[in-house]
């Protein structure tokens, strides 16, 4: 058992620790050798951690290995202890200062230009990752992994969901990482784009503008519906520029990090028509789709074939046909005695039960595909 004032690997002592997860522990520590404040991460093998949980921190170790940007803390160390359980430990630079989620905890919302500031500096992070051979994907970027420096200076921590793309090929991995409410759908497919860290970044400054979590918000074909929970301090090009970025369709959203940072970057005239045109120019997506959510399950329902091109249409068309029948049959419903006329009642009522019946016919095939 590690507890505080423990010498880890004979040089890291043991100071605070900065998490209470008993298998995943984080400490603030001093390098005996340096004298230096570090951060050591410790993975327990056993119990809720399995092989998957190592080699994700193992991959986290040779990634930060290689890396080196200001602002990504400093690898220091890997090492293995065996104290009764085995432990695995990843040393890095410590950063004085405080997540983007505690600061959140402190002022409620963040101000329209910190917001902006974040975007620009993660951006350019992320710049960085991705001119990695190859390209290296966060995939857990959020409040927590946000750290604003004593310094001044913003920093990308935990990089324990770190992914590597291959050549040629979209990132593809079975275990699912990330965050709910900062995941973009297509990780939850085992997918991982340029664009996906994108989509984070986003649905984290909506959150650090309206203080609300994106996982609470109300969706519309899986889009976050956040506008309503903006303040009016927000200038409107970067609503825009948010919107972008997190559009569900990866094919819409922006590509990567260097394009999103020059839109950004651009006059908002230049950036709202380049997003209005291209958005014109993009076949639609399907509606109905929805998401259902529970308190550890999300269920995506997307429409089938057969709804899109069958039902939903004549469905459509039922609805139009009883409308316009309706108003028709103001005028006619009673003849010149005043009586209603059977036929219309019985065209009236044939209509209404075939509209019921394929609208009960699509809800019924959504929620059994």
């Amino acid at each position: 058992m590690l507890e505080l004032g423990n010498l880890v690997n004979d040089r890291y002592k043991l100071e605070q620790q900065l998490n209470d997860n008993p298998s995943r522990q984080a400490w603030l520590a001093t390098d005996q050798h340096t004298q230096s404040k570090v951060v050591v991460k410790l993975l327990a093998l056993g119990g809720a951690v399995q092989w998957d949980d190592l080699k994700l921190f193992e991959r986290e170790a040779k990634i930060l290995q290689k890396l080196d940007f200001p602002q990504i803390p400093k690898f220091l160390d890997y090492f293995n202890i065996d104290d009764h359980t085995l432990w695995f430990g990843l040393v890095q630079v410590y950063i004085p200062g405080q997540s983007l989620k505690d600061k959140l905890k402190d002022h409620d919302i963040f101000s329209a230009e910190d917001c902006q500031r974040i975007a620009q500096e993660i951006l350019k992070i992320l710049i960085y990752l991705q001119a990695q051979n190859p390209p290296i994907f966060h995939r857990d970027i959020k409040p927590s992994n946000i750290i604003w420096g004593e310094d001044d200076r913003l920093y990308l921590i935990d990089f324990g969901s770190v992914q590597l793309q291959s050549h040629g090929i979209p990132g593809k991995t079975f275990t699912v990482v990330g965050t709910y409410g900062y995941t973009p759908m297509e990780q939850f497919g085992g997918q991982t784009n340029r664009s996906s860290d994108i989509y984070s970044l986003g649905a984290t400054l909506i959150h650090l503008l309206t203080g609300m979590p994106p996982a609470e918000m109300p969706q519309e074909d899986l889009k976050l519906q956040f506008h309503q929970y903006l303040g009016n301090f927000v200038p409107q090009n970067f609503v825009r520029w948010l919107e972008r970025a997190i559009v569900p369709d990866v094919n819409k959203r922006f590509e990567n990090p260097t394009l999103a940072l020059k839109a950004f970057k651009a006059s908002s005239q230049n950036v709202l028509s380049l997003l209005d045109r291209e958005e014109n120019q993009s076949p639609s997506r399907p509606k109905f789709t929805y998401i259902q959510r529970t308190n550890n399950v999300a269920k995506i329902f997307i429409p089938s074939p057969l709804q899109l091109q069958i039902i939903q249409p004549f469905t459509q068309w039922l609805n139009i046909t009883w409308y316009s029948l309706s108003q028709w049959s103001l005028g006619i419903l009673k003849d010149n005695q005043g009586k209603v006329r059977s036929e219309i009642v019985t065209a009236i009522a044939t209509v209404l039960i075939l509209d019921v019946f394929f609208s009960g016919l699509f809800f019924s095939t959504s929620f059994s595909g």
